[in-house]
Order: structure tokens, then sequence, then C-alpha cells
């Protein structure tokens, strides 16, 4: 057990640093691309939610120090994303399905982004950031849904050929 808490903190810090190299030396993937977002409704659908919730605030915390935002507002945005994906995930999306994965992952981009604008927002109206979220920041959100969905379609594709976790039980 104490291996596979091992093997997490490196894939998290490995995740974690893929996409701070994507944000900050790939200028046209800036914003586009979210590797922490589908790694957490990868995370939500195999493995235990309580693991993807330390993954959500651990990942949240190192994208925080590198932000300009005030901080937390990431760390809460990743924390509140996942406790709602994983309420979905409960009640209405139970399986392990293709669609099932598509669907939680736009959901989760559309979440995460309104609960990230609606913090900035009210940071912004307390004045503890300079910063508002212009019309052309929501623009980034379809770039997102699009680069979410192709990297869950991956990472399905990956998971189904390595594993079991996706494949139905009754198709035997």
């Amino acid at each position: 057990m104490k291996y596979k808490q091992i093997w997490f903190g490196v894939l998290a810090l490995l995740l974690f640093f893929s996409q701070f190299a994507i944000d900050n030396s790939l200028g046209f993937l800036d914003g586009k691309v979210n590797l922490i977002l589908v790694a957490l409704i990868v995370m939500i659908n195999l493995a235990d939610f309580s693991w993807a919730v330390a993954f959500a605030v651990g990942a949240g915390l190192l994208l925080d120090v590198y932000s300009g935002l005030p901080f937390g507002i990431i760390t809460l945005s990743l924390f509140l994303t996942a406790a709602c994906c994983g309420l979905l995930f409960i009640n209405f999306f139970t399986n392990f399905s293709f669609y099932s994965l598509l669907i939680l992952g736009l959901l989760a981009a559309i979440i995460y982004h309104l609960i990230l604008s609606l913090l900035v927002v009210v940071a912004y109206f307390i004045g503890l950031s300079d910063f508002l979220p212009r019309l052309a920041d929501f623009f980034g959100l379809v770039w997102q849904i699009v680069s979410t969905e192709i990297l869950l379609v991956a990472a399905y594709g990956l998971i189904n050929y390595k594993s079991r976790s996706f494949k139905p039980i009754f198709l035997k």
C-alpha cells in the first residue's frame, strides 16, 4: 500500500509538471489543454473517491503556487469540480462506459470553468484580484472541452486496451 501512494505521488507530480510545461512552453496550447482535469475525471471513474479528492487538492495547491490568481481559487475550483463530478458519477453515470466518460468530461470542463470564473469574479469584486474574466476567456472553454474529450478518448482506449476496468462484464 505504501508503494501505491508513492507511485501516485510521483505520477501526480509528473502530470503537474507536464501541465506546467504545456502552459509555459507551447504557446499555441496555453490554456487549451487541462491534463489535471482529464486525470481527475479518469480517477473519479477508476479510483476511490478519496484518491480523486486528494489529487484535486494537491494538484490545485501546486497550480495555485504558479498562478497569478489569489491563492486557493484553483484548489477550490478543482475540489468543487471533483465533488460535483463524484456526485454525478455515483448518481447518474454508474457504469464505466465510453459515453458516460465523455459526458462526465464535458460536464466537468463546464463545471470547472463556471466555478473558476465565479470565484475569480467574486475575488475581483471583493478586491483580492485585478483580473476580471472577459468574453474571450470563455472561448477557451470550447478549446478545453474539445481537448478534454480528445484526451479522454485516448485515455479510454489505453485503459480499455491495458485493463478490464472499462470493459462491460456482460459481454464476455
